[in-house]
């Protein structure tokens, strides 16, 4: 039988000491997002989770794809 357990969650931290909001750290569907949507995404933060779901080419890692990058 499986054992299944508990686990803690992670949690958007506020007390973090950077002055960002969640709505600088998120975006909409990656299916939904345009290219100038992409660049928006980008200068919002550079913590943006645009960077692991659609990825420029010229992020710090050269040769590789964005789905490589995300790993």
């Amino acid at each position: 039988m499986a054992k299944i357990t508990a686990f803690q969650g992670i949690r958007f931290n506020l007390n973090n000491g950077h002055k960002l909001k969640l709505d600088d750290l998120t975006t909409q569907p990656y299916d939904k997002i345009t290219p100038e949507g992409v660049e928006k995404y980008y200068q919002k933060s550079p913590y943006n989770s645009i960077r692991l779901i659609l990825g420029k080419n010229d992020d710090p890692m050269p040769g590789k794809d964005f789905y490589e990058r995300a790993t």
